[in-house]
């Protein structure tokens, strides 16, 4: 890698069926390409953003910046509630801890595998919530930005 420019980079990255569905629907929402989708998701993880826009935000009023940071600080609590709440359903951490739970009562195991088809639908269900919450969270970064911009 050392030998390739920095400044831009271009390569392949291989999605399972789910995150390439989920690429398209939300590059389909968001009106972009998957490539700027994917760059914008990265500046989301890493919590970057543009020069450009810092400038524009220390030419706002003291009162409006002051608004915006606290706007932050809520999406960001929120995010990192919706990351843990991935995180569990994704290693299926809360799946095991009711069952776990059942069999140390002598629930019956045929009971136990009902319940964990039904925690894995519930999981589903689950996933595609907070793919929505996400969806959402970048609408409003969207908005925040062309506010900045305008």
């Amino acid at each position: 890698m050392t030998d390739q420019n920095l400044d831009a980079w271009q390569f392949t990255c291989r999605l399972n069926a789910d995150r390439a569905d989920y690429v398209r629907a939300l590059s389909d929402r968001l009106e972009i390409s998957a490539a700027e989708t994917v760059r914008l998701a990265l500046d989301v993880l890493t919590d970057r953003v543009p020069p450009s826009v810092l400038e524009e935000l220390r030419e706002l009023p003291p009162e409006t910046r002051k608004e915006l940071a606290r706007l932050t600080q809520e999406v960001n609590k929120i995010g990192t509630n919706v990351n843990q709440a991935v995180r569990a359903v994704n290693t299926r951490v809360v799946d095991e801890m009711f069952i776990l739970e059942a069999e140390e009562d002598g629930a019956d195991p045929e009971e136990i595998e009902k319940k964990r088809a039904e925690l894995g639908d519930l999981r589903a269900v689950i996933k595609r919530e907070m793919q929505e919450v996400f969806l959402e969270l970048v609408r409003l970064r969207g908005e925040l930005e062309a506010a900045c911009q305008s």
